[in-house]
């Protein structure tokens, strides 16, 4: 953005060692990363710096392009041009994770294992805070529980995780050196779930949720952002399909879940490199989901039983790197 009102009163360089150099003059607005075009007496463009400090009303910075000398004006009236923001215009992120999963329902079974993600995510700030993200995470756990009649059970998993969330949100001070928007927003995941081993069978796991939270960013300089995401899932609807045709049933289940509930928490840390970001990113989450509807299947052709699927525990914690392009 093109400022129209001097940001530094006669703001001259004053001492030069080899490619830095050290100028007076300056006031509070001028921030570290800032990048200025440097003038001589006739208010020609000479060069670019960049600002790597700032003490006392002193400013030291180093040489980009071009060059300096000294009384060099670093601004004049209506002529900074500051070529950062805040905030992005809009952002495309590819994600890569890894993380601890453990599911389990209490006295009955466990799963744990290692998620391997990728992901893809779009967000944007003006005019409304806007984020999306689409995810496909895959692991080979490992399963101690015990079979339909009682016997125990040791084996292996082999799982696959689709993730699809959108968030809207209100922007709040989003030109500044902080913002937040609180949000609202629609989610949903799909687990398939295939246990290996004779009397094993598969499962195909939907939940349908509502995030509701807070996204909030700091930015320390133009370069280097800090921030976090917490929210509270809110459990619209599941659905659980059992493959029990696979161990000798007449017919699969069928088992709505209705109440539940999960955390969130995300911190990130990002650097920018004008259109380009990286980041890295630790994150918790949590679910709790209640027993679910019962269900008659048919053992043989005479034969009904009822299933259910039983109250159950999910968490994650986990590592996610990304690579932004900024719009």
């Amino acid at each position: 953005m093109t400022l129209s009102s001097p940001l530094f009163a006669a703001m001259t360089i004053d001492l030069i060692k080899g490619e830095y150099f050290l100028a007076r003059g300056i006031n509070e607005e001028l921030e570290i990363g800032d990048k200025l075009e440097v003038r001589d007496v006739q208010s020609r463009v000479i060069g670019e710096v960049k600002i790597t400090k700032i003490k006392d009303g002193k400013a030291t910075g180093k040489v980009i392009s071009g060059r300096i000398a000294l009384g060099s004006l670093l601004t004049q009236k209506g002529e900074l041009n500051r070529k950062k923001r805040y905030y992005n215009n809009f952002a495309l992120r590819f994600n890569l994770g890894i993380s601890s999963l453990e599911y389990q329902e209490p006295t009955i079974m466990i799963i744990e294992g290692r998620p391997i993600s990728i992901g893809i995510a779009l967000e944007t700030i003006k005019p409304i805070y806007i984020h999306g993200i689409f995810e496909r995470k895959s692991f080979s756990g490992t399963y101690q529980g015990s079979l339909n009649n009682g016997t125990p059970f040791n084996s292996t998993t082999s799982d696959t995780l689709y993730n699809a969330k959108i968030h809207l949100g209100i922007p709040i001070r989003p030109d500044k050196k902080y913002h937040f928007a609180p949000y609202l927003g629609l989610a949903s995941r799909y687990w398939l779930n295939d246990i290996e081993g004779t009397g094993a069978y598969k499962r195909d796991i939907f939940y349908l949720y509502l995030p509701i939270g807070l996204n909030f960013s700091y930015f320390i300089n133009h370069e280097w952002e800090i921030g976090f995401d917490v929210s509270y899932l809110f459990f619209l609807k599941g659905k659980v399909k059992s493959y029990l045709t696979e161990v000798g049933f007449q017919e699969d289940a069928e088992n709505d879940q209705g109440s539940g509930a999960g955390k969130r928490l995300d911190l990130n840390i990002r650097k920018r490199y004008d259109t380009v970001e990286v980041s890295l990113g630790l994150f918790v989450e949590t679910w709790s989901i209640d027993q679910s509807s019962a269900s008659s299947v048919f053992l043989n052709e005479i034969t009904t039983t009822t299933v259910f699927e039983p109250k159950n525990e999910t968490a994650e914690t986990g590592l996610i790197a990304s690579l932004g392009i900024l719009f």
